[in-house]
């Protein structure tokens, strides 16, 4: 905190940004994203490197054509004037375009010859947004509205855990992305894939394909020889009827307006903490979830 922050002369910005960005955020992005862009030109001018091993140069190409939708012969043969072109994109742009635009370069330096600048590239770009009160985050390559780090440690873990379980993390990724979308965001839809994916999971640890969420619990009690507390039992039962009965999320109420971003940010943090739990309880109990 700034000085003059600390003593009122300047308010604080104790709200996060969403649905918005303000000149500092927007100014502090772009700079950081110019300076991996030069980092680039410079590194590969430096080693004489080719155009196909200049991860600026490649991202700069497919960025014309499949990010920005513009023709090839108005992407300057100089990367040092791409980038002033992309500048001026990047700064009159759409809150919610830079995010996109963050978002595609990350996915494209997160191929393998290039893992190690995607990562900087998202650690760094979360530094920013964390330090200008933004109300998202990037979570492996998606940039989505995680408002604490907890939050967003508990989604990390889960998605990291299951991907070897394909349902289950299919769910998880469709919740995050349908929670993400900035344009179109589907609050309702994120809810669905969120509870799909413990319910996923228990078809996975009880091996029943038709069981769900509700009838399962007391077997995956028995399946992993534990017994749930009650309250925690009661708890899973009452989430899973707010989603799944009748007159519930996956049963009509299309016209209510009730399921905003609270509710769809609630439902993936607590059922990714659910998976978490779940997948923890499986390596105790010796339950091999990948098994064929």
């Amino acid at each position: 905190m700034r000085f003059s922050e600390r003593y009122g002369h300047k308010p604080l910005r104790d709200t996060l940004q969403f649905e918005s960005m303000d000149e500092v955020l927007r100014t502090r992005l772009w700079n950081l994203l110019k300076e991996f862009l030069v980092r680039g030109i410079v590194e590969a001018d430096a080693v004489g490197s080719t155009v196909d091993a200049d991860y600026t140069r490649v991202l700069l190409v497919r960025m014309w054509d499949a990010h920005l939708k513009r023709p090839y012969d108005t992407l300057p043969r100089n990367p040092y004037e791409s980038v002033a072109l992309l500048r001026e994109y990047f700064l009159q742009c759409a809150w919610h375009g830079v995010y996109d635009l963050l978002e595609f370069v990350a996915a494209g330096l997160a191929l393998a010859e290039y893992e190690e600048d995607a990562r900087d590239f998202i650690s760094r770009c979360n530094a920013v947004m964390e330090a200008e009160c933004s109300g998202y985050r990037f979570v492996g390559t998606e940039i989505a509205p995680i408002t604490s780090e907890g939050e967003m440690q508990a989604i990390e873990e889960v998605l990291e855990a299951a991907v070897p379980l394909h349902g289950v993390h299919a769910h998880l990724k469709a919740a995050l992305a349908k929670l993400s979308d900035r344009a179109n965001p589907d609050y309702r839809n994120s809810v669905k894939e969120s509870i799909s994916a413990v319910e996923a999971l228990a078809k996975l640890i009880t091996r029943d394909e038709s069981a769900s969420l509700g009838e399962a619990l007391p077997k995956i009690e028995r399946a992993l020889r534990a017994d749930f507390h009650p309250a925690l039992r009661g708890a899973l039962g009452k989430l899973y009827a707010w989603a799944s009965n009748e007159g519930g999320i996956r049963h009509g109420m299309v016209d209510e307006p009730n399921v905003g971003l609270p509710e769809a940010k609630f439902m993936l943090v607590a059922c990714s903490a659910f998976v978490n739990y779940l997948v923890a309880k499986c390596a105790d109990a010796g339950v091999n979830l990948t098994r064929a």
